[in-house]
């Protein structure tokens, strides 16, 4: 495999992040509860992670053990905000809010570990903190629920990434994915029980959208990712897998009727730009020593 087949693997997985929001909210809109949906998916996306890599289960490693469990709890909180926000908000905004994560990760580990974000994440920061001003408030000002936590969830995933950096120096990135996978299904499942909210009536359609989600938009997804970023840059990985806000808002306008208007294409837009400059730098003035040697 070469970096263009990489790249192509990596819009495909965009995609398929971007179809995953239509999915998850098309299982609310069915009555199921946002730990019910985590839970659902889980189970798929556990089942075919573990047959997939069952030679890798035997030797898993104590630090693989603790690494994967501290990055499954946040992963965990992680999906319940954005299935909270996704239940309280739209498919477009939920994806475009949740894929901030290349402005998070910079301002947690200024706040974690004072490693001072540069001019780029900064001019990033402030476009966000616009678009998300123009995809969450109303008339009022009064910022929507459901994108504070879609919000939230970007800072959980920023966190995760930051832990998981930590531990993949010497651990296999599949063994802890598995075992990261795992403790998501199971605090999924003791939630979902704990809370005594009753399953609504599975149709055939319902136990489909929890496959696809599970096994395409989490298995499939994760495994494109890692596949294809032995062959592109992580700046590269990073922009196109946020270009799945962009499917998202595709996906939701054909799949499930949504009226993209005009503010949250402007900010959908904003916040995409925002994640091109933090992770591109690019460099938009001609330094003065160029000019002067030009006109010598």
């Amino acid at each position: 495999m070469d970096k263009k087949k990489g790249t192509i693997l990596l819009f495909i997985a965009a995609v398929i992040g971007g179809l995953g929001f239509v999915f998850m909210k098309n299982l609310l809109d069915s009555g199921f509860s946002p730990i019910q949906c985590v839970a659902g998916r889980y189970i798929f996306a556990v089942i075919f992670m573990c047959l997939f890599y069952i030679k890798e289960l035997k030797n898993i490693t104590k630090e693989e053990l603790h690494g994967g469990s501290f990055m499954g709890v946040l992963l965990f909180l992680l999906f319940v905000m954005l299935m909270e926000g996704l239940k309280r908000t739209t498919p477009s905004v939920n994806a475009f809010l949740s894929c901030t994560t290349a402005i998070m990760v910079p301002i947690i580990l200024w706040i974690g570990y004072k490693k001072r974000p540069d001019k780029y994440i900064v001019i990033g920061a402030l476009m966000t903190i616009f678009g998300v001003a123009m995809l969450s408030l109303n008339e009022r000002l009064e910022i929507n629920l459901g994108a504070v936590l879609s919000l939230g969830a970007s800072v959980m995933l920023g966190m995760q990434m930051v832990v998981m950096d930590k531990y993949v120096v010497n651990c296999n990135p599949a063994r802890l994915t598995i075992v990261e996978s795992v403790v998501v299904m199971v605090l999924s499942i003791a939630s979902a029980l704990f809370s005594g909210e009753s399953l609504p009536k599975i149709s055939e359609i319902d136990v489909v959208m929890f496959a696809l989600a599970g096994v395409l938009c989490t298995f499939v997804y994760f495994l494109f990712i890692s596949i294809s970023q032995k062959y592109t840059s992580p700046t590269t990985t990073s922009i196109i897998i946020t270009s799945e806000s962009v499917f998202a808002a595709i996906a939701s306008a054909i799949f499930y009727g949504e009226a993209i208007g005009v503010r949250v294409i402007a900010g959908g837009l904003l916040i995409f730009c925002a994640v091109i400059i933090a992770e591109t730098k690019p460099n938009f003035f001609i330094k003065k020593e160029l000019l002067t040697n030009r006109y010598k």
